[in-house]
């Protein structure tokens, strides 16, 4: 009697793992949209900067920066003077997933070598507030200081 259950219960089992299997190969998976991470302009500083929100993050470039929109190496956003390439990788804020984010140096604002839209140098600056990496670069070092001490994350209430 006892084997007899054991083999039925087994049986059952076996039947219903096979329909489990059958339904989960051969019903269509449900396509979610992707998610397109892009900032937002959500407003402007008294002295023209602009506001920008990228996954939560609150932070502030100046009033000439654009979404700098181009088939480049880079798949991170970024804005910079409107003026610029698309690709330049020499000017601007740029926004990164910190899991990804590999610095050369570290936090903080550092003096850049001489590039393209840079002969002279400039200087360069990232933090990491939370799971988004943000570096800024311009000739002027208080551009950079700037953007970077705007960044917040939002406050819950």
């Amino acid at each position: 009697m006892v084997r007899r259950l054991f083999l039925a219960v087994l049986v059952l089992g076996l039947a219903v793992a096979a329909g489990v299997g059958w339904l989960l190969f051969t019903t269509d998976p449900v396509d979610e949209p992707a998610v397109e991470e892009r900032a937002d302009v959500v407003g402007a500083a008294d002295d023209g900067w602009q506001q920008l929100s990228f996954r939560g993050l609150r932070l502030e470039v100046p009033g000439g920066w654009t979404r700098m929109d181009g088939d480049c190496e880079s798949t991170a956003e970024h804005w910079g003077p409107a003026e610029l390439e698309p690709c330049s990788a020499d000017i601007g804020v740029w926004l990164y997933g910190a899991a990804t984010f590999d610095p050369a140096d570290g936090p903080g604002v550092h003096a850049v070598e001489a590039t393209d839209n840079l002969p002279d140098g400039g200087f360069g600056g990232y933090v990491t507030p939370s799971d988004v990496a943000v570096y800024a670069q311009d000739l002027d070092e208080e551009v950079v200081r700037r953007v970077l001490r705007s960044v917040r994350e939002p406050t819950g209430v």
